[in-house]
């Protein structure tokens, strides 16, 4: 039996503009990462389960995300919003282990 795991950027566990809470919702999106698009897709109802919280939470913390360029969230009306896994300080490439 194998058991997924999630990579995770040093930068992000060292930055203090985010909390624990953000490291926990970064590391349940990159559960989800696709390995050949780099971009992730979960809901943030089934993100919100994974980390015990409520929706509203998620929200708030996936902004915190993006603010600091950990991830980019591009909006896809009717679907799930797709997200990508940006390089460490960089907004321009998803990340690639």
């Amino acid at each position: 039996m194998t058991i997924p795991f999630s990579q995770t950027p040093r930068t992000i566990t060292a930055d203090r503009n985010l909390t624990d809470f953000d490291v926990r919702v970064f590391l349940a999106i990159c559960s989800y990462r696709n390995s050949k698009t780099g971009f992730a897709w979960p809901a943030r109802t089934t993100l919100a389960e994974i980390v015990g919280s409520h929706v509203g939470s998620i929200s708030r913390s996936m902004g915190r995300l993006e603010d600091c360029g950990y991830i980019s969230i591009e909006p896809r009306p009717g679907r799930t919003n797709m997200i990508a896994i940006l390089r460490p300080m960089t907004k321009s490439r998803p990340f690639q282990p």
